[in-house]
């Protein structure tokens, strides 16, 4: 896959930083933080922008903060391709980078630091003031969203409780181990003993998540939170992606008794169907991983989807 070593794109990954079914998440990255309190990245609008693609659920999580907390007009967004190329994600003829003229993003993982060593991961939000990245992390970002730029917001939509209890806290730690890094573990797993194991962990976490949801609309209380975000980004991508492709069809969301219906509610709240393209967000996994065979399948699919949604 690739990576960037002292600031220089490599194709040969040291053994340390190679992702495998045990080793999901690189521990660097850029930990600035937007605050009305630090000098250098204020709440300002206009001043940010959103590099993401259709195919990333930790991108989809961060266009749903932005939708939500009614930021369209303060925080720019740039899509990049959905397909990966040999060198991370890059930029297309039709949403070129209107900041530096980028090919690839790893130019502005380089551009802000150009020591750099880690994996080159989106969402990316960056500074058009000072020319940087600010941030790369979703859960980071959704925070800085939800604390600093709150009073854009009419509809005072909030992902946290005004409490973030330890339940909550709990369950969001849960959702981001189990469930988000958890499905890329059955896809990265390097034998058949791990990923058994990685598959065994990922459906006991759907059967606790299925029976949290028994007679309840969403996981903690009456409005969707943080939690029921994480879960709803990697749900969204379950039948189309990550069972075909990462499970071969040994986990079904239909096996389980509350979860399509979690699904269809979630994706009709507000306008969270509007951040979604079906086919960007698919067909960006198959051409990535080599399966453009099943295409055709997958189409027929993505319009069944669309003429019901």
């Amino acid at each position: 896959m690739g990576l960037l070593l002292e600031g220089k794109w490599t194709d040969n990954e040291p053994i340390e930083l190679k992702r495998s079914g045990q080793n999901i998440r690189f521990s660097g990255g850029f930990k600035n933080f937007i605050s009305k309190k630090n000098l250098d990245f204020k709440p300002e609008d206009g001043r940010y922008l959103l590099y993401v693609n259709h195919t990333c659920p930790w991108s989809h999580l961060v266009i749903i903060a932005r939708l939500l907390k009614n930021l369209q007009s303060t925080i720019g967004i740039v899509y990049l391709d959905s397909t990966m190329g040999p060198k991370s994600w890059r930029f297309t003829e039709k949403a070129p980078d209107p900041e530096i003229k980028a090919h690839h993003l790893f130019e502005l993982y380089t551009h802000s630091d150009n020591k750099y060593t880690g994996r080159v991961t989106i969402p990316v939000l960056w500074d058009i003031q000072n020319k940087t990245i600010v941030n790369n992390n979703s859960s980071d970002i959704l925070y800085m969203f939800e604390t600093e730029f709150n009073q854009a917001n009419e509809k005072r939509y909030f992902f946290y409780s005004k409490n973030y209890q330890s339940e909550e806290k709990k369950l969001d730690d849960f959702i981001s181990k189990r469930i988000n890094d958890g499905i890329y573990k059955c896809l990265l797993s390097q034998n058949n003993s791990e990923k058994k194991i990685a598959e065994r962990n990922f459906h006991r976490a759907l059967v606790k998540l299925d029976s949290i949801l028994e007679g309840k609309k969403y996981l903690l209380g009456n409005n969707p939170t943080v939690p029921d975000w994480k879960f709803f980004v990697t749900l969204v991508r379950f039948d189309l992606v990550y069972s075909e492709l990462f499970l071969k069809k040994t986990i079904l969301l239909k096996s389980f008794n509350n979860l399509q219906t979690y699904l269809k509610t979630l994706l009709n709240y507000d306008q969270i169907a509007s951040t979604i393209n079906f086919h960007e967000m698919t067909m960006g996994y198959y051409r990535t991983l080599g399966k453009t065979e099943d295409s055709k399948k997958i189409m027929n699919f993505i319009d069944k989807i669309n003429k019901e949604s």
